[in-house]
């Protein structure tokens, strides 16, 4: 019996190791693109043409970490777009199909690598909560670059959809024009456990404790930090939502609650069959024909208070 009993113990010992050496895996997973552990998820995808003629460019967040930017220009620019891609992506993967479009309607576009990817500093992903303050730095960078007094938008996909929503309220009055968020969750909680529902079965909310504690000590922040739901409740910035009903990595119900919870001028599109961050390919001529009128109904709206100024 006691032999049984040491059996036991020890094996129960070792479910606990192997059940926390997978949520610290998971976890490092979540919040550390650059970790060694696992293989670049767009690794090996062929560049978009419009890179090599980006310009890069580089700001200081109120950390002190470096963020680097890829301005591109076009002849008669209308307006200005800040493009922020997703969680462990790139603006070249997330706006691939997006970024020929907003050529053609005459946009210059500021693509930016969110921190702890592409060329820019940081190790951890904040899953929009830091990544929000960064958003407003580079606002400030393109205000002053922006001579010609050119509209201004916000353009998100997936984790950069969630970060130009939380950003929104902290942004004030009058000095973007409108913010487009394609697919974004509604906290980095929230999606979590969305996720970890998702894989198991059992001790999901044990998983999911143990992820925000490590989180918490890692990178500073939790999962509940904030949320868009409570964000998008404080600003006066049109959106224009855009969600793929097919979409299995961010459920579009997340979409609708922001949509929900937003007190601004809004506007939701639910593309058919459309699968994560795939709207614009799904269906171009939607999304392109909903841009497009987005930008002819806001571009002359809420003129900006440094426009005043100067």
């Amino acid at each position: 019996m006691k032999i049984i009993t040491k059996i036991l113990t020890a094996a129960g010992a070792a479910a606990v190791t192997a059940a926390a050496v997978t949520v610290h895996t998971v976890s490092d997973y979540a919040i550390n693109s650059r970790s060694r552990l696992f293989k670049d998820r767009h690794a090996g995808e062929k560049p978009l043409p419009q890179s090599l003629s980006a310009q890069k460019v580089t700001i200081k967040n109120t950390e002190g970490i470096t963020l680097t930017g890829h301005l591109l220009k076009v002849q008669h620019p209308k307006r200005i777009v800040i493009a922020v891609h997703g969680w462990r992506s790139s603006w070249q993967h997330d706006f691939r199909e997006q970024c020929p479009m907003l050529e053609q309607l005459h946009c210059d576009v500021l693509y930016i690598d969110q921190q702890a990817h592409g060329l820019s500093e940081g190790k951890y992903i904040g899953f929009g909560v830091n990544e929000r303050f960064d958003c407003l730095k580079w606002l400030e960078f393109i205000e002053s670059q922006n001579t010609k007094r050119l509209p201004i938008y916000l353009f998100g996909v997936s984790m950069g959809a969630t970060t130009v929503m939380l950003a929104s309220e902290l942004i004030g009055h009058g000095r973007v024009n409108g913010i487009i968020a394609d697919c974004g969750f509604t906290s980095a909680g929230d999606i979590w456990r969305y996720a970890i529902a998702m894989k198991s079965k059992y001790g999901n909310k044990s998983f999911y404790r143990m992820s925000d504690r490590i989180c918490l000590r890692k990178a500073g922040y939790r999962g509940d930090t904030r949320s868009t739901l409570q964000a998008l409740k404080n600003t006066d910035i049109p959106f224009l939502f855009f969600h793929g009903d097919d979409d299995s990595f961010v459920p579009a119900q997340m979409s609708k609650q922001n949509y929900n919870s937003c007190v601004s001028p809004k506007r939701l599109v639910i593309v058919p069959h459309a699968k994560h961050a795939r709207s614009c390919l799904t269906d171009p001529q939607l999304y392109k024909t909903e841009v497009l009128h987005f930008f002819d109904q806001y571009d002359n709206s809420y003129k900006t208070e440094y426009r005043k100024d100067n």
